[in-house]
Parts: structure tokens; sequence; C-alpha cells
């Protein structure tokens, strides 16, 4: 692939998607700073992979599951930075530390405020999905298979359909539907 070429498609996944990516690494990551680092890191690996002549079926997807590994990468390394600088004095303000968080979106957002019924990995899957990958590549992608991929949408969108208040009068038939089914699990 040419430069302009790779450039070309790096921009279009930075104009579509790059608030979604750095949204969803802000979720992994807790911070705004990282998350940003950690989306800038993504797509230069998507660019030098682009450049060095790999062939990438879907490029959103692939950014996705990198920016994924990259936060966990800096979330580890955080962790084990943080075990060897907290101080016993530190404890005191635990609870001012946990609940405070830097969110670069207005409170009160719709999105966020939605996003926050799902766990992390249905947000992924949503995210895969969104990207226009098929079950069975998002399965891949994550190391599930696609009857799990399936199960995982059906619960994201039915949590989200109820945090939204969106289908109740659509659906009256699932008004007595559990949100949270038990599973065999």
């Amino acid at each position: 692939m040419t430069e302009q070429e790779a450039r070309a498609l790096i921009s279009s996944v930075c104009d579509g998607w790059y608030t979604a990516i750095l949204r969803y690494a802000w979720r992994l990551c807790g911070s705004m700073e990282m998350a940003e680092d950690v989306v800038q890191d993504g797509l230069l690996q998507l660019y030098v992979e682009l450049r060095s002549g790999h062939f990438i079926e879907n490029p959103r997807a692939w950014a996705v599951i990198v920016v994924r590994r990259q936060a966990a990468k800096q979330s580890a390394a955080r962790r084990r930075e943080v075990r060897h600088t907290v101080s016993l004095g530190a404890l005191d303000n635990f609870a001012a530390l946990t609940t405070a968080t830097e969110s670069p979106y207005p409170e009160g957002d719709a999105l966020t405020e939605l996003l926050r019924v799902l766990t992390k990995r249905e947000e992924e899957v949503i995210f895969l999905r969104m990207a226009a990958m098929k079950y069975r590549e998002i399965g891949e992608q994550l190391g599930i298979s696609a009857s799990a991929v399936n199960t995982l949408l059906a619960r994201a969108l039915r949590k989200l359909r109820a945090a939204s208040g969106a289908g109740r009068n659509e659906n009256s038939r699932y008004e007595n539907v559990p949100i949270h089914p038990k599973t065999l699990q």
C-alpha cells in the first residue's frame, strides 16, 4: 500500500471512529490522557502495518483490538507502578481517588450513560459489530464462539433498550422478560 493510500485509510478511520474508539479506550483505561496515548499508538501501529504491506481486512476492528490490548498493557503497567509507590498514608485518600473520574464528556451525556450499563466485553462486541464484522469474525478476534457473540449482543441490546426506555410500548409481549436472565454458566 502506498503512503497516500495508508494515510487516506487512517484518515477515514479517524474521521468516522476516533471518538468512539477514544471513548472505548477511556472506559478501559479510566484516564483520558492514557486513552489518547493508547488510541494514538493503535492508529500508528495500523499505519505501520499497512505501510509494511500487510493486508488488514477490517481496519476499524483491527484498531479496536489493538487499542484493547494496549489499554490492558498500560493498565497492568500502571497497577505495577502504583503497587510500588503507594504508602499507607495514601490509603486515607483511597475513597476520593477511586471515586474521581476525569470524563472528557459532559456529565449526563446520553451515550456515556447508556454505555455504563454494559460490561466491557459487551461494549467491545457492540463496537466490533458496528464495524460491520460478522459474528464469526468477532468470535475469532476475541477468542470466543459465534454463539457467545450472539448471546453478548443480545444481552447488550436488551440492556441498552432497558436503559434508554426504548421498545417498551413497541414490544409489549417482552415486558415481563427479565433484563438479566439466568444462564447455565
